[in-house]
């Protein structure tokens, strides 16, 4: 994406850092990961419970080494593209979630994650994420996303379904591999 694209695409994210609220009386706002975020998304790393780790990351890890929060944090904003959900006021903010895409240059799909902290799971959080996500991914010409979801994880499985878009999941030795198509809107399509 050229530097003018970009900027538009932020100037066009901003406005929708708008609050909503989601977590009963404290407001929930997003806004596309920056590279100053690291602080921020290292601390909602190491809050995680281990099995939501375990969840994301398909493995238990114990720890997320500076150089990767580095490259979390550093996106192009058209192949790579991150949105946080936040709580608390800008300058004293808590990251409590984050969704993210990443394009292969030549695919027209991308693989999608998301995480949202414990004490923040089942109120809407992730649903918002991945609704957004699919409305930028669409914008900048994503054709799909793919994703693998543990066979255990269903509240993942449960966003993709209700997602708008037909599903299509592959379970495998214990782990689905999902693909959602934006071409068209349908029902849902167990494969």
């Amino acid at each position: 994406m050229r530097a003018a694209g970009r900027q538009a695409l932020l100037a066009q994210l901003q406005p929708r850092a708008a609050r909503c609220r989601l977590v009963r009386t404290r407001p929930v706002w997003f806004r596309p990961i920056r590279p100053d975020d690291e602080r921020l998304l290292r601390d909602l790393f190491y809050s995680h419970s281990a099995e939501t780790v375990y969840q994301r990351y398909h493995a238990p890890l114990k720890s997320l080494p500076a150089a990767k929060l580095q490259e979390l944090c550093t996106l192009d904003y058209d192949d790579r593209m991150a949105l946080a959900g936040f709580i608390g006021e800008p300058g004293e903010e808590r990251m409590i979630a984050v969704g993210r895409y990443s394009r292969e240059r030549a695919g027209t799909l991308a693989d999608v994650a998301l995480i949202v902290h414990d004490d923040f799971q089942g109120r809407g959080i992730g649903t918002r994420l991945l609704a957004r996500l699919i409305e930028i991914a669409r914008n900048a010409g994503v054709g799909g996303f793919t994703g693998y979801v543990l066979a255990g994880n269903s509240r993942m499985l449960n966003l993709f379904l209700k997602c708008g878009f037909p599903m299509e999941s592959d379970l495998k030795d214990g782990v689905h591999a999902v693909t959602v198509r934006f071409k068209e809107r349908g029902p849902v399509r167990n494969a």
